[in-house]
């Protein structure tokens, strides 16, 4: 084999994978460029009388991101653009079975190219740009830029009194929170704090610190450890 015919059984296509190893979806063309953000929270207060700055405290991180720009092209093909774009949209979505469980979750996918896999995530923003149509209207080429960002590794735990979490959804606290106001949000009840602090191994509710990621169990399940019956 030449060194061009070498090179070219090298390449190998970027393609997003489900975490549940369903059928995954293939970039027609390799990302020029991957962009990954990591952030962080400090807090300072400035103290009366002080004239230099006052020592950070950080507070917390938050989930990576990682920015793509794809392009799909069927010019010279008979691959269908609007299904790959339409398969993205889906994954962007709550998936049939945790919306049918009232547990709402996006679809997890992983970013894999040749030997390098990123971290798992969900699409926060899938935006397509067609720029090529059939002269029947049939889009033949689209630029999309995706937005992949991080599931908190904490929502993977498994709680050996409840049986585990079985979806991986996670809050992170905020100024001001409280895990009652955290219950209200999530649950639509504030008594239900005692299941996030049960799920997360909470002993003192009034200690949890802002920029902490908390795992947020299903209403069912939240339910069983709050002791909290449905009306």
């Amino acid at each position: 084999m030449d060194v061009v015919g070498a090179l070219k059984g090298q390449l190998q296509r970027a393609q997003l994978i489900p975490e549940d190893r369903s059928e995954s979806l293939a970039f027609h063309y390799n990302p020029t460029s991957l962009r990954i953000t990591k952030t962080s929270s400090w807090s300072s207060t400035p103290a009366r009388g002080h004239q230099a700055a006052p020592k950070p405290e950080f507070v917390g991180t938050e989930a990576r991101r990682l920015e793509l720009t794809v392009l799909f092209d069927a010019f010279e093909s008979d691959q269908d653009v609007a299904k790959a774009v339409e398969k993205l949209g889906t994954w962007a979505c709550a998936t049939e079975e945790s919306f049918r469980a009232n547990t709402p979750q996006p679809s997890l996918v992983r970013l894999h190219w040749g030997e390098q896999d990123y971290f798992p995530g969900y699409l926060k923003s899938v935006i397509a740009n067609y720029s090529l149509f059939s002269a029947a209207g049939k889009p033949l080429r689209a630029s999309v830029d995706l937005v992949l960002e991080e599931t908190p590794d904490e929502a993977k735990a498994q709680n050996p009194t409840s049986g585990g979490l079985p979806d991986r959804r996670a809050v992170v606290v905020g100024a001001g929170d409280s895990l009652a106001s955290l219950a209200l949000a999530q649950y639509g009840d504030p008594n239900m704090w005692r299941a996030l602090a049960d799920a997360n191994g909470i002993d003192d509710p009034t200690a949890v610190r802002p920029g902490t990621t908390l795992a947020v169990p299903p209403p069912a399940q939240a339910r069983a450890l709050a002791g909290v019956r449905r009306g």
